[in-house]
């Protein structure tokens, strides 16, 4: 038997890749070129469009600081300023505005029942997710790129992006994004995204044959349809 094996590295800065792995149960004979090329093509294609995702979120919650001073502002003020992320981030179930350890400023925005109109796309949220998302927060890499920042203030505003993971009782995973006020200041907007988007994109690679999997930085499985990773 033999097995085709696609590896496709999303051309991103953001620590996520693609890991495809098409497994067919046909001799070495049957395997034909045609084969392997429209695997390996659907695969890079759903790492084109998650990398792709990846950028224009972090570009969006990059520009919803862009307009504003958060360090500047009141109590009052970054709660209304949270409202308004909340509402234009549609993949965003939280929205919070911390500190450099990742401390809220004010109390974290998010739906605790379901919603209509506008929200109605957003998850529940509870105290235990809301408890998971704020310890997925990047501290570290927070701390590293603001200063990378800081030796360079004429380059863009970064968008540091966490590891993703599942919360409890959901079937995809969401990611958490956090980005700095300014160089200087100790305040970040930070978000949990939903990637809900590519569940029925995997699920659809998956009944076609593939086995595709969403790795973390560290190579650990973050989405996985079809059969497993094959080693």
């Amino acid at each position: 038997r033999s097995r085709l094996i696609v590896l496709i590295v999303a051309g991103s800065v953001l620590p996520l890749t693609i890991l495809g792995l098409g497994a067919t149960q046909v001799s070495v004979e049957r395997l034909t070129t045609k084969v392997a090329d429209s695997q390996a093509r659907a695969v890079d294609q759903l790492a084109s469009e998650i990398d792709l995702w990846l950028q224009f979120q972090a570009s969006l919650v990059a520009d919803q600081v862009d307009a504003f001073r958060l360090g500047r502002l009141d109590d009052r003020k970054l709660e209304g300023f949270q409202r308004l992320a909340f509402q234009q981030l549609s993949d965003a179930n939280i929205v919070a505005v911390v500190n450099a350890e990742g401390r809220e400023l004010v109390p974290s925005l998010f739906i605790d029942a379901p919603s209509t109109g506008s929200l109605r796309s957003k998850d529940v949220v509870d105290i235990a997710r809301l408890s998971a998302f704020r310890e997925s927060l990047p501290i570290q890499r927070m701390a590293s790129e603001q200063a990378r920042w800081r030796a360079d203030p004429v380059a863009a505003r970064p968008a540091i992006v966490g590891t993703p993971y599942t919360p409890s009782g959901r079937s995809s995973p969401v990611l958490p994004i956090a980005v700095p006020d300014g160089p200087e200041s100790p305040v970040f907007l930070a978000v949990e995204l939903s990637m809900n988007r590519f569940a029925s994109r995997f699920e659809q690679a998956a009944n076609d044959g593939l086995s595709v999997s969403l790795l973390d930085g560290a190579g650990a499985p973050a989405l996985s349809r079809g059969s497993g990773i094959i080693e």
